[in-house]
């Protein structure tokens, strides 16, 4: 066990605290000063290690720089060579010199992580210049890698240091605690979201409730039983003139053979046969002067002398019913249908004056919206419950308390 354990855990038995969540973050603070303290005192020591060798490394480099060679006679393609490898394998370490200052106490560890990952590729940069100058200059390229060394091993303990004193166990206490307090911002915001759905949801149903209430009070009035008696009164004379009409088209449809036929022999009503095959109904309205009942003679005459090709049964039934079609039916059949007409559009009248209907449409249009709009109320709401779900803050409450234990307390955090 680290002395950072032994500091916080003299007791075997954890003392018990409450402490609320939006001050664990400082109280782990205070907590941690001492070891913090502790922690920087031994970090200094190598920190000075290593800035010495920084150090002593550009003296070194310098010397590098300046130094002849020893041998005067090496070839000029040689000396190119020594040359281009002595300036790289200088830049490249003193380019990661200047890069690899000693930070603060607080970046410390990235410091570290970087260092570690950076010397490896120094090494690889380096290699092929530091053996091709171990030709030329061996004891100032030796003196470099020495610095390198030590300075790695500074790194190294500083690191020992680290682990050592479960600083980074500290450092994950205060994201995990950072990362709670996030989740339980973002709980909150959803939870009055929550409510503030939950609220307009429930202004939505009182107003659904409230529309529906109307609509069956409507229902029950008088105005609305009235209404249906002249819809159904409007129905029975719709029917009436149908089987008025009908009873006509049949009529004029059993006779339509020798209407076409009379059609094509004279030009004479040309046009009002023309008008009674397309809708007899309404060719008996226009036809004021009861031109057809000429027609209709003319079509018997016809009949009976065989022109117009019919025979025996059909004939009969044909000359039958251009006799019933006289004068006084069609009068009678036009007063019929004109009494139904107008009884038609007094009903309509009647109707058009009861404004039940146009209630009823209206709030039927607000009760439509209402559920449309209760309807992705209840999508949002669900939406939002899934969401509240997903955060299971008794856990990572849990988590922590148990990692707290580090601190020699059984901490208990409030909300």
């Amino acid at each position: 066990m680290s002395w950072f354990r032994r500091l916080f855990s003299r007791k075997k038995r954890l003392e018990k605290i409450e402490i609320p969540l939006d001050k664990l973050d400082s109280w782990l603070d205070s907590r941690a000063e001492l070891l913090k303290g502790k922690l920087k005192q031994q970090l200094i020591n190598y920190t000075d290690v290593y800035n010495a060798e920084v150090a002593d490394i550009e003296k070194n480099l310098k010397a590098l720089e300046t130094a002849e060679l020893k041998n005067k006679n090496v070839l000029p393609k040689v000396k190119s060579i020594m040359e281009g490898n002595r300036n790289t394998y200088v830049r490249f370490v003193r380019s990661f010199v200047d890069r690899h200052a000693v930070p603060d106490f607080e970046k410390i560890d990235e410091f570290i992580k970087v260092f570690e990952e950076d010397i490896e590729g120094l090494n690889k940069t380096t290699g092929k210049a530091f053996y091709v100058l171990q030709e030329f200059f061996k004891d100032e390229v030796n003196r470099i890698a020495a610095n390198i060394k030590r300075m790695d091993a500074a790194v190294a303990n500083m690191k020992k240091e680290l682990v050592k004193s479960d600083y980074d166990k500290i450092l994950e206490l205060k994201d995990n605690i950072i990362r709670l307090n996030e989740k339980l911002k973002l709980k909150n915001e959803i939870k009055e979201e929550s409510e503030k759905v939950k609220k307009e949801n429930d202004e939505i149903n009182k107003k659904i409730d409230t529309t529906e209430r109307f609509i069956d009070d409507l229902k029950r009035s008088a105005e609305y039983e009235e209404m249906q008696k002249l819809k159904s009164k409007l129905e029975d004379t719709d029917r009436k003139i149908t089987d008025h009409k009908n009873m006509l088209f049949q009529y004029f449809s059993a006779i339509e053979r020798p209407l076409k036929k009379y059609k094509h022999m004279t030009y004479d009503y040309d046009k009002i046969v023309e008008g009674y095959l397309d809708n007899p109904v309404n060719a008996l309205v226009k036809d004021q002067r009861m031109d057809i009942i000429s027609v209709l003679y003319s079509i018997k005459k016809l009949l009976q002398s065989g022109e117009l090709g019919l025979k025996d049964a059909s004939l009969n039934k044909t000359i039958e019913i251009v006799d019933k079609l006289d004068k006084k039916y069609l009068q009678e059949y036009l007063l019929v249908y004109n009494r139904l007409k107008q009884e038609r559009e007094i009903i309509l009248a009647e109707i058009n004056k009861n404004t039940i209907d146009e209630k009823l449409a209206e709030l039927n249009k607000k009760l439509e919206v209402a559920k449309y709009q209760k309807e992705r109320s209840d999508a949002q709401l669900n939406n939002l419950k899934q969401k509240m779900n997903r955060f299971n803050i008794d856990q990572i409450k849990k988590d922590l308390k148990k990692s707290l234990e580090i601190t020699g307390f059984d901490v208990r955090i409030i909300d």
